[in-house]
């Protein structure tokens, strides 16, 4: 048996502060976009290896932290984010598609949770 030492209050505050992250990450339209954009580059880069498949779905815990990490050919210091972020802001026509971030305080509460 697993032995907690949180009482009902501070597991019941931890879900809240779960549940709200969960809201804000799928109620946020810009942060939909973002990952619109990130699914399209992904069968982009995809397409020169096997033209018949797309991906309509990509999982977060693998996708997302990759991103800083795929560098362009040309530039070292480009990364496939860098090149995400400007195709967010070109498609949109400004830098508030990228808005979400500063939303997202409250995920940082509900990454503390994860260990319960």
């Amino acid at each position: 048996a697993v032995v907690s030492t949180q009482s009902t209050g501070e597991v019941k505050g931890m879900c809240t502060d779960v549940q709200e992250a969960s809201n804000c990450l799928l109620n946020n339209g810009a942060f939909l976009k973002f990952l619109e954009v990130v699914l399209t580059v992904g069968n982009m880069m995809n397409a020169s290896v096997n033209t018949k498949k797309t991906s309509h779905s990509f999982k977060l815990t693998q996708t997302l932290p990759l991103l800083s990490n795929v560098r362009s050919q040309h530039d070292r210091t480009f990364t496939l984010l860098d090149f995400i972020v400007l195709e967010c802001v070109r498609i949109s026509g400004n830098v508030d598609c990228l808005s979400f971030v500063k939303e997202f305080e409250v995920l940082h509460s509900a990454s503390q949770a994860s260990s319960i």
